[in-house]
């Protein structure tokens, strides 16, 4: 019994020293995290716009020092925050749609010009705003004021 513990208490030990084995500790609890947060305000109609933010985010992690963590977290947190708020606000109207999402795209594309860190948020950027087009199209579309009452939440 005790070489099956020492083995089994090897075997954690090493597997938490895996980079990739936190990296999937720290998405599985976002994913539980968001189900908690859906089953405890009962509103399973959030739950698929926060797991794919879950999912766009996780593609845009990258591995660097807290300072640098915390610089990309709040540039990732702004284009993904102005990504949905473009895709919300204007999704109504389909020209204004389509041109405000060129210029985002462009904009983020420029932004991943900066550096390969930059590239991953601009692409999860876009990502996320592919999955909340998806998620209006599934709700059958949102009106401008209820972009804002959503904002409110």
């Amino acid at each position: 019994m005790g070489l099956m513990s020492n083995s089994l208490s090897f075997s954690l030990r090493r597997l938490w020293t895996l980079d990739k084995f936190a990296y999937s500790l720290r998405v599985f609890i976002a994913f539980s995290g968001a189900l908690l947060l859906s089953w405890t305000l009962a509103d399973i109609t959030q739950l698929l716009p926060l797991f794919l933010g879950i999912i766009a985010s996780a593609l845009s992690e990258t591995d660097d020092s807290w300072q640098g963590r915390l610089r990309l977290l709040i540039v990732t947190l702004l284009c993904f925050s102005a990504a949905s708020l473009i895709v919300h606000w204007l999704f109504p109207w389909p020209w204004l749609f389509a041109l405000g999402l060129g210029v985002a795209t462009f904009v983020l594309i420029m932004l991943g010009a900066i550096g390969q860190r930059y590239a991953t948020i601009a692409s999860g950027a876009l990502i996320l705003s592919l999955y909340i087009m998806i998620s209006i199209g599934q709700q059958s579309g949102v009106a401008p004021e209820e972009s804002w009452a959503l904002l409110s939440r």
